[in-house]
């Protein structure tokens, strides 16, 4: 697939899904630009374990597979409020580990470690002999080199190692945190005796405080515990008394619970070896204090008998793998809402702030023929739900034997919960701010890359959408063009202040590494090549020196059905003259007509977005289309 563009997803924060915030939608960083991502931390944000992974639909699954992840910690701050972990002496005082578990897919070619190749992503279930590779070792490799399914991950790295060492003093207590930022399996942790053998819970060392970084309130032994792709949990971990080697483990979900059913189980592998060893110490875990640690209070709970939801909805997941079909509510993404659709409300989903909705998750069985898994881990952008209940598919209380783990979720705060096809998963969760657009979607993150992602409207507390950013002013002006002399780079001078034969359009922007720039610069050309007709010129000034003006040409699609020429002005003198400098230089659009007057202005810290206003209103003040020539003075 060779470079990618990306974006990145802060995957449980609770932050705003638009601006330069965690929208996965709009954001499209394509290879040598550049994006500053910036989020507001609510003062009420719970403390926790997050992680930030690539969201740029149709690659996800390729870029997570080549190891792009990474973790996000919201810590406390100097004084601790009550409902954080942190406030608690026994987890303060307790050294953090964090376990960043990831699935590596690599071929066997040894001249080229740590490639990933697409196919073994997107079209996995081919198991066809491998193909030899060439005996020419610059020729390509084979088109299709595919591995059974079951060894497709040969390994799971934690922050990148192969089985770490972790160190403890017998009885010390760590705080150990794990995010699965893998994309294609689950995986049951469990704590090992030095031949790798479980041990009993009675004598686990394991106590689970947090689920996807939202502590419980509890504090509770463990013996195993199975996290699934964007799953993460706490645990503290109070070492042995007894001196030894102890090794941490991992292996695949029971048989009906696994995301992959068609696959012959991964054999159990030792994520980490843990070595007890050095003077004892003496440290306590969190008594019934740890009640109040509780990432939303009881208050909070969304119980529907007594706190009616203000909408239900239900949302079913369908995958069909014989004939590619990924859809949330009979959709792929890529489809479009029809006329009908506009009026249901699962499918044009647009909760309101400050309101409580309850969501019903199921998963279709997958249709007679297909080799599909009916296990998807659904997961929500932006807002935690609350575990309301979990059923038999058809309203039946589940038997505790079979389904413990969906059992004690109910009532826990969670971004991410599996769903199956043998039960139905109710959710409830609170629109208390951050309106704007973004998804909910299956994190087998291949599913979300060919469709199995839906978008949903978060509107405002009036029932309107949210604004896409900053309020940007485009101010209608007359006034003399700033008298400079610019050169363009193929040589021709111009002088906008003399004006020319064809009003201009000066875009002043930070170099093509700004991913906000390089769109804007393309979504120009485009529209002026569908619209304008060849009525303006377009200098597009850098502040920065162009590598290549051809390239760059050619990235932002500039061709002869538009007249556009780039300007580099490293000294920033024109960019002064037309007040595009503050701290640092500043974005600016203005629109020169013939006289060389100033008619549109825009100047702000971001490009201007509304492109299609841009147009509208030079088609509003030069009506007729002019002669294509030479302009702003060219000599």
């Amino acid at each position: 697939m060779g470079k990618s563009t990306t974006n990145i997803h802060t995957h449980g924060l609770h932050v705003s899904p638009i601006g330069r915030a965690d929208d996965v939608l709009n954001v499209a960083i394509a290879p040598g630009e550049s994006h500053t991502y910036e989020y507001k931390i609510p003062d009420n944000h719970p403390t926790g374990t997050f992680w930030y992974h690539p969201h740029h639909h149709g690659s996800v699954g390729y870029q997570l597979a080549s190891g792009l992840a990474g973790a996000l910690i919201v810590e406390a701050g100097p004084a601790p409020i009550s409902s954080d972990l942190e406030s608690l002496p026994q987890v303060a005082s307790a050294a953090e580990r964090i376990f960043v578990l990831q699935q590596l897919l690599m071929r066997d070619d040894p001249r080229r470690l740590g490639w990933v190749y697409p196919d073994d992503i997107y079209n996995p279930e081919d198991n066809r002999a491998p193909e030899p590779y060439p005996a020419d070792p610059k020729a390509a490799p084979p088109p299709v080199r595919k591995f059974p399914r079951q060894t497709q991950f040969a390994a799971t790295t934690v922050n990148g190692v192969l089985m770490p060492t972790c160190r403890l003093r017998p009885g010390e207590v760590q705080r150990w945190r794990f995010i699965h930022a893998g994309r294609e399996e689950g995986e049951t942790l469990t704590w090992g005796d030095a031949q790798g053998n479980p041990v009993p819970k009675a004598q686990s060392p394991l106590y689970l405080v947090a689920l996807d970084g939202l502590a419980t309130g509890q504090l509770t032994q463990i013996d195993s515990l199975t996290l699934y792709p964007g799953y993460r949990c706490d645990l503290l971990v109070k070492a042995p008394t007894a001196p030894g080697t102890y090794y941490l483990s991992a292996q695949p979900p029971a048989a009906a619970r696994r995301l992959r059913k068609g696959s012959a189980p991964a054999p159990t592998r030792f994520l980490a070896k843990v070595v007890v060893a050095g003077q004892p110490v003496s440290m306590d875990l969190p008594g019934a204090e740890i009640a109040r640690c509780r990432a939303f209070s009881a208050a909070q709970s969304i119980d529907p008998p007594t706190v009616p939801a203000d909408k239900t909805r239900s949302i079913h997941f369908l995958l069909d793998d014989a004939n590619k079909v990924y859809t949330i509510n009979g959709k792929s993404f890529s489809e479009a809402l029809t006329p009908a659709d506009m009026t249901d409300k699962d499918q044009n989903i647009r909760p309101v702030l400050n309101t409580t909705e309850v969501w019903t998750l199921t998963v279709a069985p997958p249709p007679e023929g297909s080799t599909g898994p009916d296990n998807h881990p659904f997961h929500l952008h932006v807002n935690p739900f609350q575990i309301l209940s979990v059923t038999t598919a058809d309203g039946r209380p589940l038997d505790p034997a079979n389904g413990k783990d969906w059992l004690d979720l109910v009532g826990q705060w969670k971004d991410t919960i599996l769903i199956s096809s043998d039960v139905k998963v109710t959710v409830g969760t609170r629109f208390g701010d951050w309106p704007g657009k973004t998804v909910m979607h299956c994190h087998i993150l291949d599913h979300e890359d060919q469709g199995m992602m839906k978008t949903f409207e978060i509107l405002d507390a009036a029932g309107q959408p949210a604004a896409p950013g900053k309020a940007q002013r485009l101010d209608r002006v007359d006034e003399a063009a700033p008298r400079i002399v610019l050169t363009d780079t193929s040589g021709t001078r111009r002088e906008l202040a003399k004006g020319g034969p064809r009003p201009t359009v000066a875009l002043f922007f930070r170099g093509l590494q700004c991913s906000h720039c390089s769109k804007q610069l393309r979504e120009f050309v485009e529209a002026a090549s569908a619209k304008l007709d060849g009525r303006v010129t377009i200098l597009a000034l850098s502040d920065r020196p162009l590598k290549s003006p051809r390239d760059a040409m050619r990235r932002v699609g500039a061709t002869d059905a538009v007249d556009f020429h780039f300007v580099e002005d490293s000294r920033r003198e024109a960019f002064a003259q037309y007040g595009c400098m503050g701290e640092t230089p500043l974005h600016g659009l203005f629109v020169i007509d013939t006289e060389g007057r100033v008619r549109l202005r825009y100047v702000g810290e971001e490009p201007y977005a509304e492109t299609g206003r841009v147009i509208r209103e030079i088609e509003a003040l030069f009506p007729t289309p002019t002669p294509r020539g030479d302009s702003g003075g060219g000599r």
